[in-house]
């Protein structure tokens, strides 16, 4: 149900410097600590977001973090 993939990839070395300062959150066993550095990098690259409210009608894809939502109000 994934409705936005927003590329982070400019800022991905940022992300994992971030990561490495918290060590503890990524035990031995977690993939990122058994696979390359880069190839690591690589998977975060993309960040991957779901719109569960308002709903949207299965297989959308919105294009940024508010699009969809121009019509969209509280009553």
């Amino acid at each position: 149900k994934i409705n936005l993939v927003f590329n982070v990839s400019s800022t991905v070395v940022d992300k994992w410097e971030a990561l490495e300062c918290h060590r503890t959150q990524f035990g031995p066993g977690n993939l990122f600590r058994r696979i390359p550095e880069e190839a690591a990098m690589e998977m975060m690259g993309d960040e991957y977001f779901y719109l569960a409210w308002p709903e949207v009608e299965p297989g959308i894809q919105l294009t940024g973090f508010f699009s969809g939502l121009d019509n969209f109000s509280i009553d």
